[in-house]
């Protein structure tokens, strides 16, 4: 049985938990392009600001899932770009803990 290093299990669960985030981010942007694409009967101006908030929600977030994605893809490389990146990507995902747990 083969016995992994501690540093190569940090790399690993690192790997993995860019990737998790990844399909969350993908998740979240399948949701909110359906709601910015949805259309309901009388809700007229209300319907398109809210589509257009949604699509670019989606954008965004697509943008972040990709971004993840290559971090994961980096850090599993051991590329010292990834590991910068990774961090700030951490940091700016940091309120997502409290915010996201009062709002949901």
């Amino acid at each position: 049985m083969k016995r992994f290093s501690k540093k190569q299990i940090i790399w690993a669960s690192a790997v993995f938990v860019a990737i998790i985030a990844g399909f969350f981010a993908i998740i979240f942007l399948l949701v909110s392009l359906g709601i910015g694409l949805s259309n309901q009967e009388g809700s007229g101006v209300g319907a398109a600001v809210f589509g257009g908030v949604g699509i670019i929600i989606a954008l965004v977030m697509a943008a972040f899932a990709v971004l993840m994605f290559l971090t994961a893809k980096g850090v599993k490389e051991k590329k010292n770009w990834a590991k910068i990146t990774g961090i700030v990507l951490a940091v700016l995902n940091l309120p997502n803990f409290p915010l996201g747990t009062i709002i949901g």
